[in-house]
């Protein structure tokens, strides 16, 4: 995805016989901690019956391999809360906690 002629993240696809099985969506945000842009996965879904064939695994290195080329040095992402299926696999796949997560709503 570019935005004025600069890369502003990616849509990564994992097609099985023509079908989509995955997704996963990468944005880039510019930030003084990192003296550049990092990445953040804003989305990421495999379809229930593809969830154990490593097409998950195989977005995020792609994500990973894209945020790298882009000159990001690290990928973030949240889970939802109390997912611990999605906690495991991300941990499986090279994340580590960092901390929580905060939001506020506007009405």
């Amino acid at each position: 995805m570019f935005i004025n002629g600069e890369l502003k993240g990616a849509v990564i696809v994992a097609e099985q016989d023509d079908e989509l099985v995955g997704v996963c969506t990468l944005t880039f945000q510019p930030s003084i901690r990192t003296s550049g842009n990092y990445a953040t996965i804003q989305e990421m879904y495999v379809a229930p019956k593809f969830r154990s064939a490593k097409i998950g695994a195989e977005l995020i290195e792609n994500a990973k391999t894209i945020a790298a080329d882009a000159g990001c040095p690290m990928v973030e992402l949240s889970t939802p809360p109390n997912d611990e299926r999605a906690e495991i696999f991300y941990r499986n796949v090279g994340f580590t906690q960092v901390g929580v997560r905060m939001r506020r709503e506007f009405e």
